[in-house]
């Protein structure tokens, strides 16, 4: 049997009242993780201002140089020699 003093099953209170069922729709879902990636984005820019991450300049004697033959590639890699060396190519394509 049921606990209800009407002999019946306990409704929920938003059928009592009338009110419509609360559904997760697809553009409700969307705006949800849409505000999140929001969110995210924002504490990690924050953060990384917070700690020095933007507009860090290197030490002393580090430089990045802008190549305009292989033969200057050649002539700087070469110059440096029993030290660690690093080439960044970067391309616009």
């Amino acid at each position: 049997m049921s606990d209800s003093p009407s002999g019946r099953d306990p409704q929920p209170l938003w059928r009592l009242y009338g009110a419509r069922e609360m559904r997760a729709t697809g553009w409700g879902r969307k705006a949800a993780a849409l505000v999140a990636v929001i969110a995210l984005a924002g504490a990690v820019l924050l953060w990384g201002y917070q700690h020095g991450l933007f507009g860090v300049t290197p030490p002393p004697g580090i430089t990045l140089t802008d190549l305009h033959s292989v033969g200057q590639l050649e002539s700087l890699f070469d110059a440096g020699q029993g030290s660690p060396r690093l080439v960044l190519i970067m391309s616009p394509t």
